[in-house]
């Protein structure tokens, strides 16, 4: 079931991989009731970005935070040269609103999670992924995981630290 909400949120942390790869942390207002299951998306809009017809500039993002931390989303947000939504973003600061409105999407994973369950990912495609994982290991999840995942140069491995942190346990 959808509950969409539209909800403006504040920069909280931007996270620069490269120049043209961010995470952006945004802080969700106190008592705000965005609610998602690990795998959904949001999509993003900036106050008073339009097109040349008048219309709101938005995009889809994947939601990469644990559903057990209310308070907070994290998206993984590549630049593109003509990006529309992108370009602009990325000029943006901690402090500066952003709107999201959500969650959308079906895709997540099934419960219960068997032992051996396989995860595949390329470049931003991680960001659900790891919504579930962390979603998973916040609930104590205790069974073999596997992740298979692919960058194309070394500094835009996301979440490196933390996924191997989630190796050893």
């Amino acid at each position: 079931m959808l509950n969409i909400k539209q909800i403006s949120a504040t920069i909280e942390r931007i996270d620069n991989y490269s120049e043209d790869l961010k995470v952006f942390r945004l802080k969700l207002p106190e008592g705000s009731s965005f609610f998602f299951v690990p795998g959904q998306f949001a999509m993003v809009s900036l106050p008073g970005l339009v097109d040349k017809n008048g219309r709101k500039i938005a995009k889809s993002f994947s939601i990469a935070s644990s559903a057990a931390e209310p308070g907070s989303v994290e998206l993984c947000i590549a630049r593109f040269p003509t990006g529309a939504l992108s370009v602009p973003l990325f000029k943006k600061q901690v402090g500066d609103e952003v709107v999201i409105t959500g969650p959308y999407g079906m895709f997540n994973v099934k419960r219960p999670v068997p032992s051996g369950t396989v995860f595949m990912a390329g470049g931003t495609g991680l960001a659900p992924l790891m919504s579930m994982l962390r979603s998973l290991y916040a609930e104590s999840y205790k069974e073999k995981l596997w992740l298979f995942y692919s960058v194309s140069e070394p500094k835009l491995f996301l979440f490196k630290e933390e996924l191997l942190g989630y190796e050893k346990t």
